[in-house]
C-alpha cells in the first residue's frame, strides 16, 4: 500500500510540476561602477584571423583581462557596455572575447562576440568622465545597431538622445577587446563596462 502511494505522489508530482526553460539572469549589484576599457583616437588595425593568428598569444596588446577591471564582473558575467566620444561623430566598434586555458598563458581562439555599427554621439553632454575629469565637449553614444555573434547582446534605450547601453552575458570569457572602426568627425572613443 505505501509503494503504490509514494508512486502515485511521484506521478502526480510529474505530471503538476511545469518544466521551466532556463533564460539568462542579470542580478543587479548596487555598487558595479562603469569601468574605462579603451580609449581609442584612430581605427584600430582589424583582427588576423589568418593561419598562425587569432590566438590567445596574439590577442591585441590594448585586449582587457576582465578580472583585472573594478566593473564588478567578478561576481556576475552580466555585463553592459556603454561609449562616449570626443567631440561629435560616429564609429563602429566590434567586440572581441578569449577565454583562458589550463595555463594562464594559453587560451582559445579570439571570438567575435558582438558589433555596434553606426554608434553615433548624441547631444547629451558627458561633462565629468566617471574617474570625475573634466568632459568637456564629450558626447553619449545614443544609438547604433547591435548584431549578436559569439553572445546574445542587446540594445537598450537606443535613439532617445540619452545613453546607448548594451547588455550581453560574458561567462566564460576572461579578456575583452573594442575594435574601432570607420571613426568619422569625432576625435576619439571611449568605452566603459559595468556588471550586471
Amino acid at each position: 500500500m505505501k509503494k503504490h502511494l509514494v508512486s502515485t505522489i511521484l506521478i502526480l508530482l510529474t505530471v503538476i510540476v511545469p518544466a521551466y526553460s532556463v533564460q539568462p539572469v542579470y542580478q543587479l549589484y548596487k555598487n558595479s561602477p562603469l569601468t574605462h576599457l579603451r580609449t581609442i583616437t584612430a581605427d584600430d588595425t582589424a583582427i588576423d584571423l589568418t593561419a598562425s593568428k587569432g590566438d590567445f598569444a596574439n590577442k591585441p596588446a590594448a585586449a582587457v583581462d576582465l578580472g583585472t577591471t573594478d566593473s564588478g564582473l567578478g561576481s556576475t558575467t552580466g555585463a553592459e557596455f556603454s561609449i562616449n566620444t570626443t567631440g561629435s561623430g560616429s564609429c563602429t566598434i566590434t567586440f572581441w572575447g578569449w577565454r583562458v586555458g589550463t595555463s594562464p598563458a594559453v587560451g582559445g581562439p579570439a571570438i567575435k562576440l558582438f558589433s555596434i555599427t553606426a554608434a553615433t554621439s548624441g547631444t547629451m553632454d558627458v561633462v565629468a568622465y566617471p574617474d570625475g575629469s573634466d568632459a568637456t565637449g564629450a558626447y553619449w553614444v545614443h544609438q547604433g545597431t547591435v548584431t549578436s555573434y559569439g553572445v546574445t547582446a542587446q540594445a537598450i534605450n537606443s535613439g532617445n538622445n540619452n545613453v546607448l547601453l548594451v547588455r550581453t552575458d560574458l561567462m566564460g570569457y576572461a579578456w575583452i577587446y573594442p575594435e574601432v572602426s570607420s571613426l568619422a568627425t569625432a576625435t576619439a572613443v571611449k568605452v566603459y563596462i559595468a556588471g550586471l
